[in-house]
This record gives structure tokens, C-alpha cells and sequence, in this order.
């Protein structure tokens, strides 16, 4: 919460009365509007200084579904090559999924020793940045630094971490045929096979529409298939298998 002095006490009229800035008719006090400046529910503001590994914002991730990790974070690029850093607690075998929900410029992801292990700068729709499908070496503490080298950029990221399941590779929409399919990992429990997978639905672009086509390999005949879909709480979309 904060309260801003719009007017100081000081002020006259032509006639020389005291600004009444509260109203209650006796002049002398200053004009006050006080005001809240509220984040998104689920979101983490990159604070004043996150412009180095050492110094990134910490992004928590909160399971959405069993097994789906999401962490949100919202930021603002000054001209002039500025960049945010963001830094995300992974397990070994995580699929991770990064996207700025805005045009920015870039986003790359490194490990706890400064290496670069993945980037993209326009792979999902209107040019927004899109890490799809990368699976985490090894645990520990991760950074994601999302930077623009032209004008004031606000944006939006947003990190998905699948665990224990599949997650979509998507980058320029690359499972929306069937000829290229994203695969199931299965698992086997007597007769019963099952697979689970974690995707996003992105918005379209120049006259594509996204959907995810996933591979179920080999059926043999007289076996049932059951295929279901869930979504987070809040979500607004309305899935068709």
C-alpha cells in the first residue's frame, strides 16, 4: 500500500483560503490519495536488482496437478541491453517448459555453473519466447534470464516443470500433425499400460491453430484405450480429445 501527497497544504485559493484536502472544511491539510499495487494472484515480481545469476529472483513452483509444477513471474526490461535473471529448484529428469507470455527478445536457461543449456527468442506464438520439452540433468538450482536488446519491454514468464510424467515438445508448433507426433513413455502394471503428459494449448498465429498429437505406438486388437484430460484449477480451456 501506498499514499502519494497529490497536493501540498500550502496551496491557495485566489483569496488566499488553505487547501481543504480531506474535505472536512477546515483548510491546511494536503490532497492524499492513498492506493494498492497488487500483483496477479500466482505471481512473483523480479524486484529492484536481478541482473546477474547471483542476484536472481527466486521463482517457486506450485503443483497445479499431480506431478505439474508452475511458477509465474512478472518483469519489466529497461533499454539498453538490460536483462532479469530467475532461478528455479529442478530434479534430475524434470521436463521443463519456459515461455514469456509477451514479446520480449530472448530466454535462456543455465546451470548453477554459468553454462548455457538451452535458448530460444521466438519460437512460440507472436514471437514469444519459448523453451518446449527439455529434460533437467541433474538436481539443483537453475537460472532463467530473460533479456531484449531494443526498447521497455513488460513481460510475463512463465515456467512448467513436469515430474514423474511427459511434457510436449511444441517449439513453432511441432506436434500440431500427426506425422510429428510426440512419443509416451509408458509404464506396464500386469495388463494395464499407462502414460500421462503435461502441454500446453498456445494461442494461434498467421492462420495456425495449436493442437498436440501424441503417438500411442502399437494397439493390439481387442485392447481399450481410455484417454482423459485434466486441467488446472483456473483454466479456461475447454479440451477435446
Amino acid at each position: 500500500m501506498c499514499s502519494s501527497d497529490l497536493a501540498r497544504p500550502a496551496i491557495t485559493d485566489v483569496v488566499g483560503n488553505p487547501l481543504d484536502g480531506n474535505a472536512d472544511g477546515t483548510g491546511g491539510d494536503a490532497f492524499v490519495r492513498t492506493f494498492t499495487v497488487s500483483l496477479p494472484a500466482g505471481h512473483v515480481f523480479e524486484g529492484r536488482s536481478n541482473g546477474s545469476q547471483a542476484t536472481a529472483t527466486p521463482l517457486p513452483l506450485s503443483e497445479v496437478l499431480s506431478g505439474l509444477l508452475i511458477g509465474r513471474g512478472i518483469g519489466s526490461l529497461d533499454p539498453g541491453g538490460d536483462s532479469d535473471f530467475w532461478s528455479v529448484s529442478l530434479r534430475a529428469g524434470d521436463r521443463l517448459e519456459i515461455a514469456t507470455e509477451t514479446s520480449v527478445g530472448w530466454v535462456r536457461l543455465y546451470n548453477a555453473a554459468g553454462q548455457e543449456l538451452a535458448v530460444d527468442n521466438n519460437s512460440g506464438p507472436d514471437s514469444q519466447d519459448y523453451i518446449s520439452g527439455y529434460t533437467v540433468p541433474a538436481d539443483g538450482t537453475y537460472s532463467i534470464q530473460v533479456g531484449s536488446d531494443y526498447g521497455i519491454d513488460n513481460y510475463t514468464l512463465r515456467v512448467m516443470v513436469a515430474r514423474g510424467m511427459d511434457l510436449e515438445y511444441d517449439r513453432e508448433y511441432a506436434n500440431n500433425q500427426i506425422s510429428t507426433a510426440n512419443g509416451l513413455s509408458w509404464t506396464q502394471q500386469g495388463n494395464l499400460r499407462q502414460a500421462t503428459v503435461a502441454g500446453t494449448i498456445m494461442a494461434g498465429q498467421n492462420g495456425t491453430v495449436d493442437a498436440d498429437v501424441y503417438s500411442l505406438g502399437v494397439l493390439q486388437a481387442g485392447e481399450t484405450a481410455v484417454l482423459s484430460a485434466v486441467t488446472p484449477a483456473g483454466s479456461t480451456l475447454t479440451p477435446v480429445i
